[in-house]
């Protein structure tokens, strides 16, 4: 990157903190200094020739409390400065992309911590060797800063930061590129500095606050959108990967994700029907995974709805089925009894897949309370004498319910005596009789 390219795309980047969304921030900060600053008055400070601090000594609390006030602005700003800086270095800068960079409280203020370690450096040789000392720190911490701040940005670790090596590394990557932004940085410091000493320490304090805080986070916008251009125009030579990261959805889809958090945010606003209703729509609309499905029930007991319980236990044993997944079929239809005794399945093909897979997985009582059901509800249905004779030999043979159980098969052989599986019903008869005497 030249001078004379940085030159050409100058108007770009002073226009940068005038987007739309990031314009609104910085005068918000800038109104709100405003509040600080009059807590701040409270005790008058002198940093030069020697720290002095006046005051009364019951303004202590103002002073304090205006400091934490400051302190929070600092992080927000800090967290604009750095998100514009990261969505620069990712191209991010489309409408759609825009703002896609979120900088967390942490990053934040570690960058906070290289601006105040190098004022701290520049103050500390204007204490012990002078202006000449000063300027000389100045001068170099304007030189090293951007690249530390570029990489505690990337690598987000300190020590890798505060590292001279790692100073000079990557300035010998950047090339010449990295002067002219250094160079920029420096003349942009000037000029924010600048504005405030000519222009608004004439202003009253109410005007100038705000205006000098304005200019102050409009420059340190421009200075990192400036970093992170120069990072995105250098990535290949530094080896960073631009492309858009793809988002692993945390359920089946990244639809599901989005459905749920909106479910979620119903339910944090006391809304648990609504929340409901939201997961309902996705469910009856294209289907949704297991753990949207449990959620969704959740929600409906939250929201007292016992019908959408029943309704829902009902449609999606039926899924379960047709999917293969007979024992999760078989978990949920007991979880429905219990929440609802009177539960019942409408579809005859289903019940009889339950009484099968019941059956075979020695859950006795299910499998012969599900066939007597089938056979008072669907006295016609072709597989009443499969499910019935089933349900007979389980009642004798795990029950105990000989009694019963003969009753049963006599009924069915009077009604079907040509069955096809008529003998199966006398062997199981005559089986039952012979246990009894």
């Amino acid at each position: 990157m030249s001078d004379s390219s940085l030159l050409q795309r100058l108007p770009g980047i002073l226009a940068f903190p005038a987007r739309a969304g990031v314009f609104g921030w910085i005068c918000a900060l800038a109104l709100a200094a405003l509040g600080s600053h009059f807590l701040l008055d409270s005790l008058s400070v002198q940093w030069w020739p020697q720290l002095t601090i006046g005051g009364s000594p019951g303004s202590v609390f103002s002073f304090v409390l205006g400091l934490l006030i400051e302190s929070l602005l600092a992080i927000l700003a800090m967290k604009l400065a750095l998100e514009a800086l990261l969505d620069s270095a990712g191209d991010k800068l489309d409408p759609g992309q825009a703002g896609t960079s979120n900088a967390t409280d942490s990053q934040a203020i570690w960058q906070l911590f290289l601006w105040l370690a190098s004022a701290s450096l520049v103050y500390l040789a204007l204490l012990r060797v002078g202006w000449t000392g000063a300027g000389f720190t100045l001068a170099l911490a304007l030189l090293v800063l951007p690249a530390a701040i570029m990489l505690l940005a990337i690598d987000e670790n300190l020590g890798h930061a505060l590292n001279p090596f790692a100073w000079s590394s990557l300035v010998a990557r950047l090339g010449l590129g990295y002067f002219a932004v250094a160079g920029a940085l420096g003349l942009l410091a000037l000029l924010a500095i600048g504005a405030q000493v000519l222009l608004f320490s004439r202003l009253p304090s109410w005007l100038e606050v705000p205006a000098s805080r304005f200019v102050v986070l409009y420059a340190l916008l421009v200075g990192y959108h400036l970093l992170g251009d120069l990072l995105f125009r250098q990535h290949e030579s530094l080896g960073l990967d631009i492309s858009p990261v793809i988002e692993r959805p945390v359920l089946a889809n990244a639809e599901e994700d989005r459905i749920l958090r909106e479910s979620e945010w119903l339910l944090a606003d006391q809304q648990p029907a609504a929340a409901a209703a939201c997961l309902g729509r996705l469910i009856r609309g294209r289907g949704a995974s297991a753990p949207i499905h449990q959620r969704y029930r959740q929600l409906l007991i939250a929201a007292s709805d016992s019908a959408g319980l029943s309704q829902h236990g009902r449609d999606y044993i039926a899924t379960l089925l047709t999917l293969g997944q007979d024992k999760s079929a078989m978990a949920l239809l007991v979880e429905s009894l219990a929440l609802d005794p009177a539960f019942q399945m409408e579809s005859p093909e289903e019940i009889s897949r339950l009484i099968t897979h019941a059956s075979a997985t020695g859950q006795s009582q299910m499998a012969v309370r599900l066939a007597e059901q089938f056979a008072s509800r669907f006295p016609r249905d072709r597989e009443l004498v499969q499910n019935s004779l089933l349900g007979a030999r389980l009642m004798a043979e795990r029950l105990g319910r000989d009694g019963d159980a003969r009753q049963w098969l006599s009924d069915l052989l009077q009604r079907f005596p040509e069955h096809p599986l008529a003998a199966a019903m006398r062997a199981s008869l005559l089986e039952i009789e012979q246990r009894s005497k």
